[in-house]
């Protein structure tokens, strides 16, 4: 769930990031900084490469990822050359994802 996993795992006052430390490592530590930005799509957008359309749908209430995570890679991929990432609807009652019909 995470697209900014640098940025969440760095942060410990959020819930469940210093249990998730064991499983992805630990970006406050020099041999988890390296993994984790590593594998952080964020900090991974490849300047003018061309990704797949996007629709991303972060939700206020998701336990398992910032709502604001959405935003930023769809304006990372955007301000690299690449339009076509859209995060303009934040889902404001659900806490979940679901299946798109």
């Amino acid at each position: 769930p995470f697209l900014d996993a640098a940025g969440t795992l760095q942060d410990s006052s959020l819930p469940l990031t210093a249990n998730e430390w064991e499983e992805f490592g630990n970006p406050n530590e020099a041999d988890g900084f390296e993994i984790v930005f590593g594998f952080s799509p964020v900090h991974n957008v490849k300047p003018r490469a061309k990704y797949p359309k996007c629709l991303l749908l972060p939700a206020l209430n998701d336990a398992r990822t910032g709502f604001w995570e959405a935003s930023k890679f769809a304006d990372r991929i955007r301000t690299n050359g690449y339009a076509h990432a859209e995060a303009s609807h934040t889902q404001q009652d659900e806490g979940r994802v679901e299946p798109l019909h």
